[in-house]
């Protein structure tokens, strides 16, 4: 199986639906020009494009090791970071907005806000365990 084909089709698959989020995120911040808006997107944005260049780092040159180096675990810790408070911004304005009338909506948010936090801890804590048993 040649590998750098499904790197190849991975980096293709994934490019434009980055593309396409960053171009909203973008368009969002500029049709509502607001300071908070555009600092919540703004922290999306290098999340994305962040995520995106380490997506290509891995996929290009895929290895273990690489994984492992401290750069790059602080980076991805960086990232979701960046984008766990970017959401949370996001949440905090989308509550009392006239997009978050009905309870559904409300509801839905605050269950994906609880699904990213949970999953932050749980990032940061496997992290810190794969840090921890490193130095062993």
């Amino acid at each position: 199986m040649n590998y750098s084909r499904i790197g190849i089709w991975l980096i293709v698959a994934v490019t434009p639906f980055i593309a396409a989020m960053i171009a909203r995120f973008i368009w969002e911040a500029v049709v509502n020009p607001y300071p908070d808006k555009i600092a919540y997107v703004t922290l999306l944005v290098l999340a994305l494009l962040s995520a995106y260049v380490l997506f290509l780092y891995l996929t290009i040159k895929p290895s273990r090791k690489k994984l492992q180096r401290l750069p790059v675990l602080v980076w991805i810790v960086v990232i979701v970071t960046a984008g766990i408070f970017g959401g949370f911004v996001h949440f905090i304005r989308f509550i009392p907005s006239s997009e978050g009338d009905p309870l559904l909506s409300k509801i839905l948010a605050g269950l994906i806000l609880l699904g990213s936090a949970s999953a932050y801890f749980l990032f940061i804590r496997l992290l810190w365990s794969f840090w921890r048993a490193r130095e062993r």
